[in-house]
């Protein structure tokens, strides 16, 4: 890349490089490339013995006696869908120790070895309890009644549907790399889509393929911030009386997938395509507690305006069920 330090040969070099950084934090995997040096190996190597379910972070060596122990507080309930096999990573050990998964974080019943760690392991104390003054959990109440007037004011009503959205696992993030480095992403979703169930698509004379536009005129926009004196002037309902909310339009447009996965009522596009972006149909008032926008509880009409090029042609988009594996 020209600068100094950026001059990797290949990809696990990459990856040992940003393992050494991930030392005492709660995602530490540099166990692996050093566990992988003390046999003989490339990180990469080791990691592909692991397979697609990979193992777990933070990654510790522990002592194979303790790695191996029946006791509950030791071998964790869901241990095996950590990536903890054992079984494959047999043989690859040093001086006593193994690599060892982690379950849970902030596992306040865990049991760690009386001795600490063996070997070059750090230990996170928030592995064992919460990152709060008292170290355990800080829950935040979410009452109803701070969110029911406005959901009674949002909720579709008449020919509207919900419009959820959300990210796919061939779209890696945001798709900030995926859409413009990988061709072959663009090809499969050049555009956005909407996944829609086949009685209200039927009832709007909608199939696969066609192209919708997706409208809301209604969509609340929190002006201004005004300081509560009382515990009710934050309500979405007396937002809207003081004046400190307006409405506004907006539409996008996208592909119809009828499918049976989405529930009657509601539908579901991707999150964050920079050309139809969905959060144009969610409201932008924050939540009380969380001071966040609700952005994946957007509301619209559906309607069909055509048949998208890609209906009759099998180079782009795929109108299988996306819930078979």
């Amino acid at each position: 890349m020209g600068f100094p330090g950026f001059d990797w040969k290949d990809s696990n070099q990459v990856f040992e490089e940003t393992a050494r950084f991930s030392r005492k934090s709660r995602v530490a995997y540099d166990s692996i490339v050093w566990m992988a040096k003390k046999n003989g190996m490339k990180g990469h190597e080791l990691l592909g013995k692991l397979g697609t379910t990979g193992i777990q972070a933070p990654v510790r060596i522990m002592d194979k006696a303790y790695a191996n122990s029946k006791d509950p507080r030791i071998n964790r309930p869901g241990r095996k869908f950590a990536g903890d096999q054992q079984e494959v990573l047999k043989g690859l050990e040093w001086r006593g120790g193994v690599l060892f998964a982690t379950v849970r974080q902030h596992d306040t019943e865990m049991k760690m070895p009386d001795t600490g760690h063996p070997e070059r392991t750090i230990f996170n104390k928030l592995e064992l309890k919460y990152k709060s003054q008292t170290g355990k959990l800080n829950l935040l109440k979410s009452p109803w009644n701070q969110f029911s007037d406005f959901w009674e004011w949002w909720k579709p009503k008449g020919e509207e549907l919900w419009v959820t959205n959300g990210r796919i696992n061939e779209i890696w993030q945001s798709g900030f790399d995926d859409m413009f480095r990988r061709p072959y992403i663009t090809q499969r979703f050049p555009e956005n889509w909407l996944e829609i169930h086949p009685e209200d698509a039927k009832a709007r004379g909608i199939e696969s393929g066609d192209q919708l536009v997706i409208t809301c005129d209604r969509v609340p926009i929190q002006k201004d911030y005004n300081q509560a004196v009382f515990s009710g002037d934050f309500m979405f309902s007396n937002l809207m009386k003081q004046g400190h909310i307006k409405l506004t339009k907006a539409s996008i447009t996208g592909v119809a997938i009828v499918t049976p996965i989405v529930r009657k009522g509601t539908t579901w596009t991707y999150f964050q395509n920079p050309h139809q972006p969905a959060n144009a149909l969610v409201p932008m008032v924050p939540d009380w507690v969380t001071n966040r926008y609700r952005f994946k509880l957007g509301v619209g009409k559906v309607k069909k305006i055509g048949e998208s090029p890609y209906k009759r042609t099998y180079r782009a988009f795929s109108f299988a069920r996306r819930d078979i594996v």
